[in-house]
Parts: C-alpha cells; sequence; structure tokens
C-alpha cells in the first residue's frame, strides 16, 4: 500500500492505511489510493478538542463516485481524553446516524463515510470521514451566539481545563 514511515496523517495517530480500510467498508469495493494523495490541514483552531484536514484522495480507480476530497476529523487529546472522547463520541453518534433519521438533508450535514469513537484501544484516537463541502466559511461560535451563551461557553470550557489538569 504504502510506505509505513510516510503514512500518517500529519501529528495525529491516523495512517492512510485507515482511510482504505473505511472506505473499503463503505463501499464494499476494494479502493487504492495513488501515491499523489495528500492532507491539507483545514478551519485551524476551529475545533475545541478536535484537528480538521482536508484529504485529497488520488483514487487508482473511482468506479463508485467517491469524491476527490473528504474531510477528516480527529480528536486525540491525551491530556483530557475523557471529555475529549464524550464530545467527538457524541458528535460521532450524530453524523453516524443522520441518514437514518433524515438529517442529512433538513440539516445539511455532510455525508458520513465512516470512522470511530474515541475509545483509547487501538490508536488513541478518534475520528470520522465526512463530504468535504466548498464554498463554506468557518465561523468562531461567538458569532452565532448571544453574549450570554459566550459566557457560557466560557464557563464549561473553564470547567473542562480545570478538570484536565
Amino acid at each position: 500500500m504504502f510506505n509505513e514511515e510516510n503514512d500518517f496523517i500529519f501529528d495525529t495517530p491516523i495512517k492512510w492505511t485507515i482511510i482504505e480500510m473505511i472506505l473499503r467498508r463503505n463501499f464494499g469495493k476494494s479502493i487504492k489510493l495513488g501515491s499523489k494523495r495528500r492532507a491539507e490541514k483545514t478551519g485551524e483552531g476551529a475545533g475545541l478538542v478536535s484537528s480538521l484536514f482536508t484529504l485529497f484522495l488520488d483514487l487508482e480507480k473511482n468506479d463508485f463516485d467517491l469524491p476527490d476530497r473528504l474531510l477528516l476529523k480527529v480528536v486525540s487529546d491525551e491530556e483530557c481524553a475523557q471529555k475529549a472522547a464524550i464530545i467527538h463520541n457524541t458528535e460521532h453518534f450524530i453524523y453516524k446516524n443522520a441518514n437514518l433519521w433524515g438529517f442529512e438533508e433538513t440539516a445539511k450535514i455532510p455525508k458520513y463515510f465512516g470512522g470511530a469513537d474515541y475509545e483509547n484501544k487501538d490508536i488513541n484516537a478518534g475520528y470520522f470521514l465526512c463530504e468535504f463541502i466548498e464554498e463554506i466559511s468557518f465561523v468562531q461560535y461567538h458569532t452565532n451566539i448571544s453574549v450570554n451563551g459566550v459566557a457560557e461557553v466560557v464557563k464549561a470550557l473553564a470547567r473542562i481545563n480545570g478538570y484536565c489538569k
């Protein structure tokens, strides 16, 4: 598949071989990523406990209508693993089940391609792949909520950070 030394996506515990496995499981077909596959950091600082990456897949063969780019969301916060797991696993549950609940269209949730809860077993991370949507902008929380709401978020973050230290 790939050179093991160059298989990790940035400084995460997620490997390109895991991405292939998720896509293989999702589509039920063998999927090979080409040597020109790459990842770019996306939305720097946008996640509370996660990192976002745009994956450029470079598929060797694409006969199942798979987009050439996907979004990878990774949580691997060892310092605050318990809280990070709660946040990630809740979000992962929503993405994983959105199509069952009819949310993909009504809530405009990106299509889910697979992932894993944060369980600290094989790899110390939680992650999921979803559709990459163009022409979006990252909006900080404070632009969408009231001053009181921002104060509540700051209090919650202070509690989380105090708990993790």
